[in-house]
C-alpha cells in the first residue's frame, strides 16, 4: 500500500500494511486467504520487521515461508529464497520436518508465536505492501 495510512484494523509498520488475524486455518488456506484480501503472507526482510511482527502476537501467526515445493529449500511466498545468514524466522529447533497429527510427508511452513501451540490450524499473519 503507497502512503501513509492503512485500512481499518491493519497496521502500519515501515511502509507496510500488516493484518493480525485470529481466524484459525492451515497454512495453505492462510495464503489464499491473504491473495483474496490483496495481500500475502507476511515476509520478513529485517530484523526490525522480525521485531514488530513479534512483539504483536501472542499467539502462532503463519509467516510466508515454505520448503513444500522442494524439501529443504525454504523459499517466501514471493519466489525468494530464505537468506539463512540473516533472521531467525523459527525456534532454535527449527525446521525440524515435524510429522505430527499423522502427516508422514511432514511440515512444509514456518509460523511466529506460542510453541506450545498446535502448528496444524494456526492463526494467520497477512502483510500488504
Amino acid at each position: 500500500m503507497d502512503g501513509c495510512a492503512c485500512l481499518t484494523g491493519w497496521r502500519l509498520h515501515q511502509g507496510k500494511c500488516y493484518f493480525f488475524s485470529t481466524e484459525k486455518m492451515h497454512w495453505s488456506q492462510s495464503q489464499e486467504y491473504c491473495t483474496s484480501k490483496g495481500a500475502h503472507l507476511v515476509i520478513i526482510n529485517n530484523q526490525q520487521e522480525q521485531n514488530f511482527v513479534s512483539s504483536r502476537i501472542n499467539e502462532t501467526h503463519w509467516i510466508g515461508l515454505s520448503d513444500q515445493d522442494t524439501e529443504g529449500q525454504w523459499v517466501w511466498v514471493d519466489g525468494t529464497p530464505l537468506d539463512r545468514s540473516g533472521t531467525q524466522y523459527w525456534w532454535e529447533t527449527e525446521p525440524d520436518n515435524w510429522m505430527g497429527a499423522g502427516d508422514p510427508s511432514g511440515e512444509d511452513c514456518a509460523s511466529l508465536g506460542d510453541q506450545t501451540e498446535t502448528l496444524i490450524t494456526g492463526s494467520t499473519l497477512l502483510v500488504e505492501k
